[in-house]
């Protein structure tokens, strides 16, 4: 386990405790149920035979054990439900960021983690982690395991960008392409305030299934309407006095709906689905929601 280099190792542990005991007890019942009927696995595998039936589909016929007993059979298959889940995870220093909300990007982006990581633990599937800024700066491929699930959680919370500078998505997106060979169900979580991934994305969506989940701070949507105020840039590293009385105001509240409005574009166009966390509302009660989403969406 890295450590952050604010924290002990001692202080990291008991934060990752309270942290799986805290998300354990809220992913029960209703949002493991919910979680385990959204995500479907990866195919069909054959269970048994038995004997045909009035009304079923004469295609599953096993001509083979028909033949033999001179009673007609069919074959039954079940849905091969394990799934490998990959927490695709953007660490950089933009999430870092907490305006007027409870907690900071990053702590909210820890939080939802954490709950899709023991929800696939309590489902029985594998789950792993990539953490990405401005490269790729960690992995772990999916595994079962209470071990390899407090490792995950360990590595979300000691978390540093260890390469610096802008987000990089594309660099995490085309590592996923290489090394990811059979099909994995990819949460992909960042702020995303980054470009030009579209086709990257796409590439990914092609092979996986893939559900973007933006991390966002109301503050973005609601800038101040007046007075100057010291903005850090985290990744380049620059602070700016920006006047929000000024047409400043009105450029910066373009360029953060400029990156809202890529971003749900990039999904759409990959035909893959996408929803903002915002920081200041509960993760379980909106992973809820998209979960019961998922349970009527059309299949097309």
């Amino acid at each position: 386990m890295r450590a952050h280099p604010n924290n002990t190792v001692a202080e990291l542990l008991r934060q990752v405790r309270l942290l799986e005991l805290r998300t354990r007890q809220k992913t029960k019942d209703a949002f493991a149920g919910a979680y385990r009927s959204s995500f479907k696995g990866a195919g069909m595998t054959f269970s048994e035979v038995r004997p045909y039936q009035y009304g079923d589909d004469i295609r599953s016929i096993d001509w083979n054990v028909t033949a033999k007993t001179g009673i007609p059979h069919i074959k039954i298959f079940e849905e091969e439900r394990e799934l490998a889940v990959l927490l695709a995870v953007d660490i950089s220093a933009s999430t870092r960021f907490g305006g007027k909300a409870p907690k900071r990007i990053y702590e909210q982006i820890t939080n939802l983690c954490a709950s899709l990581a023991v929800s696939a633990h309590q489902a029985g599937d594998k789950v792993g982690v990539l953490l990405f800024s401005s490269g790729v700066d960690y992995y772990l491929p999916p595994a079962k395991g209470r071990n390899h699930l407090m490792r995950i959680l360990k590595e979300l919370v000691a978390a540093v960008p260890a390469t610096g500078g802008e987000t990089n998505m594309v660099a995490a997106l085309d590592f996923l392409n290489r090394v990811l060979k059979r099909h994995h169900l990819i949460f992909l979580v960042s702020d995303f305030l980054a470009a030009d991934y579209r086709k990257a994305l796409s590439l990914l969506g092609q092979k996986h299934e893939v559900v973007g989940i933006r991390i966002w701070d109301r503050f973005f949507d609601a800038l101040p309407p007046a007075g100057f105020i010291r903005v850090l840039d985290p990744e380049k590293k620059q602070m700016t006095v920006v006047d929000f009385g000024s047409p400043d105001r009105a450029d910066i509240a373009r360029l953060y709906a400029d990156y809202t409005a890529y971003y749900k574009d990039a999904f759409a166009w990959a035909k893959s689905d996408e929803l903002t966390v915002y920081t200041d509302e509960s993760v379980y009660k909106r992973l809820l929601v998209f979960f019961e989403s998922r349970k009527t969406k059309p299949v097309v």
